[in-house]
């Protein structure tokens, strides 16, 4: 009850009274923090909550009762006394420091609003405001910041455009305004920058949607190209429906380009392969053409190897490509050429000694009716287009001197013909042309060939040849008709697609390429008719201009742009010769590196610059390229010079590793390696080469170095460990050893090596040789009190302490300066004044001695026995003389 009475009043029944009690809180007081925190998380009242969060410092606390508390009250009180800690406006409010970090972490957009506009400190109004992205509050700060600091800064951050508008109407800060200003140009361009980057990408994608369904030629992949850079320099904003589509479009394109490139690869493989087919005729026709008697007679087998091998050509390539039905039937009639001529060799080479023996018979004249016949039957076997060997010239030469001359058998009806003039010759040969490219249905040459023959019969007639031009002229007329039927409607048809062309809005070198399009359709047509061609031609010309002329400027701001790169490819080979100009006067000043540098930038500098008219900068080229060719040739020669060094240098550390004075070798090479880095520069294709060889017996070399280290440094930690054993063994069994086995392990322990940089164990080692060395020198004295100790021990004990007894341990307690008992005391006095005498005569006796002494005197009185106290007090003055 009484408890109940003496309660502290915040925790009194009444609402009122705890209220009133957070109110008389002093926050000094360190239970009050605990008491406010208590009140706010746990009592029943919300407004005694309130109250105790409107006064509580903890911000962790504070922030549980804003988003857990179930009153408004109590979290709109939570909050505000969070504003203003932060703000530094509440009792206990952190340090400054403090509260800068906690704005910088806050993204409570009414906190920092509050911090802004009502915290005293400049610097944390400023990293309030920094933190703050509502427009409205952002507008208001700019517009009546406590500083001009926090009002720019506020400013700045605005980027809606219309709160930017209004900032500049009402703004009365004119830096204010000009940033807003600043800021809504920048918003206003980056609008219309997006604008005109969304019309750009439409245009794109209509465009390359209509290039998809395009057919592929020369300038689809290029077109494609150049829609794929547009697109990346328009993409930035685009949606993913547009990034879609592109990319959708761009693979159908792509798709369109591999199946074309696929199909000329095809197409060019199957050329290849038509031409290889050709090329074995070929070589098949020219061994034929190069045929003489010397082969047959001497290089048949080298004839036989190459007929085999353009066979092999000819097999190969009609493995992957099957040769088409004519080239098949003239390589089978060469083929068997060759197996006619081939097989006849081989049966001349078998009837060589008959042939030799008919040669020597028709020779000597001994040949009748039926050798004759067989000469002229092997003759005959021979291939007429082939050139024969020389048997067989020999057997023709004696045939002809044997046989009489024959009657004719039928007259030779080879007409004399009358010489041809030049004009005539070239006349006939038109003509056979004209004939020629009419049968193969060409009317282009043929119309180009029949006017030159007309040119050529105006200056020269001839009546025959005349005759022979009008028997072609019904196929000439006939050829033309049939082309005038096919052609004209798409020449026709090609004027109205340029007149169309040319009321069409498209880019310039679109248009341009669908012009040269056009030009290049009309160009593939044959001309039949010269005046309604002319006619054709004029109109589609007159369309072609109108449609060319919006490209004119165009291309004449290409003209200027080219003529500028131009210029700037000819400024950079003014410097490229200016720099070797100024390196061969002063060729020692050289920075290769950078020289080397500029070189590798300089093509790419030289491709920036572009695009340029070809034709102009061929002389342009031409030059960059042979300075170019200058700047590689003194580069090769610096790094030829350069390298030879360093080439030396990797011989010379190589050698290094063959010398076993390996610390000598790795100074050595450690010198080499400061020469290497002066030795100058050389290319770093070969550089790298060197130096990979440079460092590789480097490291071969100091990795030996390393390996001995570490054998060392293993050596002497396994010695640093022997040692470290042996002195705790040596010192541990110190005190029980034998004279004999002491010198034995002291020499044992001073055999072991010790480590240099181990002092504390050279040490250690050095005090306990000298306590065994002490050991040594006292090892007489020590058997002696040995002696005597064992002396004393092995006496019979006696029952009774007798004064004899008694007086010898008081002796030896004196001669050892040993402490005797309280009761005999007076015996010590009385008997160290009666030896007072003999032991002013003797200065400094030997105690042990002493005692030896004392103790064979009364050799008998031990023989009788000891008292057990007395055998005490003789073994305690014997061990005090221990040695």
């Amino acid at each position: 009850m009484l408890g109940k009475l003496f309660r502290p009043r915040w925790q009194h029944q009444n609402a009122a009274q705890r209220l009133r009690a957070i109110h008389e809180l002093s926050l000094d007081d360190p239970q009050s923090s605990h008491v406010l925190a208590t009140l706010a998380r746990g009592d029943s009242d919300s407004e005694v909550r309130a109250a105790a969060a409107g006064r509580l410092p903890d911000l962790k606390l504070l922030d549980h009762l804003i988003s857990q508390d179930t009153s408004d009250t109590v979290r709109t009180a939570a909050a505000e006394q969070l504003h203003r800690l932060l703000a530094g406006l509440a009792e206990q409010s952190p340090a400054l420091d403090n509260r800068l970090r906690l704005v910088q972490l806050t993204n409570n957009q009414d906190t920092l609003l509050y911090v802004a506009r009502q915290s005293p400190d400049a610097a944390c109004r400023l990293a309030a405001t920094e933190r703050l992205t509502d427009p409205a509050a952002l507008l208001a700060l700019a517009l009546h910041g406590q500083d001009p600091a926090q009002r720019i800064s506020a400013a700045e951050r605005i980027q809606d455009a219309t709160t930017l508008r209004q900032l500049v109407r009402e703004g009365r800060d004119k830096r204010v305004q000009q940033s807003a200003r600043e800021k809504l140009r920048e918003h206003q361009q980056a609008t219309q920058a997006s604008e005109e980057r969304q019309r750009t990408r439409e245009a794109i994608l209509a465009e390359i949607t209509q290039h998809a369904g395009r057919q592929v030629d020369n300038l689809y992949g290029p077109r494609l190209a150049q829609l794929r850079q547009q697109w990346q320099q328009a993409s930035e904003g685009a949606d993913g429906d547009a990034q879609r589509q592109f990319n959708e479009q761009a693979a159908r394109c792509e798709a369109l380009l591999t199946a074309r490139e696929q199909a000329q690869a095809e197409q060019a493989r199957k050329a290849t392969l038509r031409a290889e087919q050709q090329a074995a005729i070929d070589g098949l026709l020219a061994l034929r053409d190069e045929l003489t008697a010397e082969v047959f007679d001497s290089h048949l087998g080298s004839l036989r190897a190459a007929v085999a091998m353009q066979t092999r050509r000819w097999q190969a390539a009609s493995e992957e490509h099957p040769a088409d039905a004519p080239t098949q039937a003239r390589y089978t009639e060469v083929l068997e050429g060759w197996q006619l001529l081939l097989a006849a060799a081989d049966d001349l080479q078998t009837r060589q000694p008959a042939l030799t023996e008919l040669c020597a018979a028709l020779q000597a004249g001994n040949a009748d009716d039926t050798l004759l016949a067989q000469a002229q039957d092997w003759l005959a076997q021979w291939p007429a287009d082939a050139p024969r060997p020389s048997l067989l010239v020999s057997l023709a030469d004696q045939l002809t001197l044997a046989q009489p001359a024959p009657a004719p058998v039928r007259e030779k009806r080879e007409a004399r013909r009358t010489p041809r003039s030049n004009e005539q010759e070239a006349l006939d040969n038109l003509l056979g042309a004209v004939q020629r490219e009419l049968r193969q249905r060409n009317l282009r040459h043929a119309n180009r060939l029949w006017h030159k023959a007309e040119a050529l019969l105006a200056e020269h007639p001839d009546s025959s040849r005349a005759a022979r031009m009008e028997k072609l002229r019904p196929e000439l007329d006939e050829l033309r008709d049939w082309h005038a039927f096919a052609a004209e409607p798409k020449k026709e048809a090609l004027c109205a697609r340029m007149e169309a062309l040319a009321g069409e809005t498209m880019d310039a070198e679109e248009k341009a390429t669908a012009i040269q399009a056009l030009h290049d359709e009309w160009r593939s047509l044959m001309s039949s008719n010269q005046d309604i061609d002319q006619a054709l031609w004029d109109r589609f010309k007159a369309a072609s201009d109108t449609a060319y002329e919006p490209c004119r400027e165009h291309f004449r701001e290409q003209d200027t742009e080219r003529a500028a790169n131009l210029a700037q490819r000819t400024a950079l080979c003014d410097q490229l010769d200016a720099l070797l100009a100024s390196q061969a006067q002063h060729p020692e000043q050289t920075d290769w590196p950078a020289l080397f540098e500029i070189r590798r930038q300089a093509p790419q500098e030289f491709r920036q610059h572009q695009p340029v008219r070809f034709t102009d900068a061929r002389g342009v080229s031409r030059r960059f390229s042979q300075l170019l060719s200058a700047l590689d040739e003194r580069l090769d020669q610096a790094s030829t010079q350069h390298g030879e060094a360093l080439e030396r240098y990797c011989v010379q550390v190589e050698q290094l590793l063959e010398q076993n004075d390996l610390r000598a070798a790795t100074e050595q090479a450690r010198q080499l390696q400061q020469q290497w880095k002066q030795a100058g520069w050389v290319h770093p294709q070969r550089y790298r080469g060197l130096h990979k060889r440079f460092r590789k017996a480097c490291d071969n070399l100091f990795g030996r170095q390393q390996a001995e280290r570490d054998a060392q440094r293993q050596q002497q930690a396994q010695d640093k460990q022997a040692l470290a054993a042996a002195l705790e063994q040596f010192g541990t069994a110190l005190p029980t050893l034998d004279n004999t086995a002491l010198r034995e392990q002291m020499q044992a322990l001073e055999a072991l090596p010790c480590p240099r940089r181990e002092q504390h164990l050279l040490k250690q080692r050095d005090q306990l040789l000298q306590q065994a060395r002490a050991l040594l020198s006292a090892w007489p004295k020590r058997q002696r009190w040995q002696k005597l100790s064992e002396r004393v021990a092995s006496a019979p004990d006696s029952d009774t302490d007798n004064a004899a007894q008694r007086e010898l341990a008081v002796a030896l307690e004196v001669s050892a300066d040993v402490e005797s008992p309280a009761d005999a005391r007076e015996e010590r006095m009385r008997w160290q004044l009666e030896k007072l005498p003999q032991a002013m005569k003797r200065a400094n006796p030997d105690r042990l001695e002493e005692c030896a002494r004392l103790l064979e005197e009364a050799d008998a009185l031990l023989a009788a026995g000891l008292h057990p106290a007395i055998r005490g007090r003789l073994q305690q003055a014997l061990a005090r003389l221990a040695p």
